[in-house]
């Protein structure tokens, strides 16, 4: 198996233990963040680092699959790939207000984690329509560390201005 490979598994299964362990120190997380005082509700800020963790992943699942060799960015699939993860991330949206006004609403603390998946599958459909974005409309002769650059960049601004503009 090559290196690269492993490096994609260890990458997931990390995202897998850090999901895992946000939801059993929850507590002392939160205790962590409200003894530091950033003015921010320490749930957000919570939520905020697990978004950064999940973008970085995604990140870095895309520039190991690169090193291997492949030809990712080049691939006929990126040309409709914006309007394919665009209808997907709106039909998983309304499937998740859907369960959200039927089964999701009296979920117990013990099944937050299943929120979590929940914000996770978002965060990687909203990733991968910025990348496929990006790929799409950018120009073609970019380096695949140059697109998945632009891609985190454009969703870290992107989810900063939705979580801490609207707060100001």
């Amino acid at each position: 198996m090559p290196k690269w490979t492993v490096f994609q598994l260890l990458t997931i299964i990390f995202l897998g233990l850090f999901i895992v362990g946000k939801q059993v120190f929850q507590q002392k997380i939160t205790e962590f963040f409200s003894l530091i005082n950033l003015g921010i509700q320490p749930a957000i800020v919570a939520t905020f680092l697990t978004i950064i963790v999940t973008i970085w992943g995604c990140a870095l699942l895309f520039y190991w699959q690169v090193q291997k060799g492949n030809q990712l960015f080049i691939h006929k699939v990126w040309r409709i790939m914006p309007a394919l993860s665009g209808v997907l991330l709106l039909l998983s949206l309304i499937g998740f207000l859907i369960l959200g006004m039927t089964v999701l609403s009296s979920v117990t603390p013990e099944l937050h984690w299943l929120i979590d998946l929940f914000v996770i599958y978002f965060l990687v459909l909203f990733y991968l329509l910025v990348l496929s974005i990006v790929v799409r409309y950018g120009t073609s002769d970019l380096p695949a560390n140059k697109i998945t650059t632009s891609a985190n960049i454009a969703v870290i601004f992107t989810l900063i201005t939705l979580f801490f503009i609207p707060g100001i």
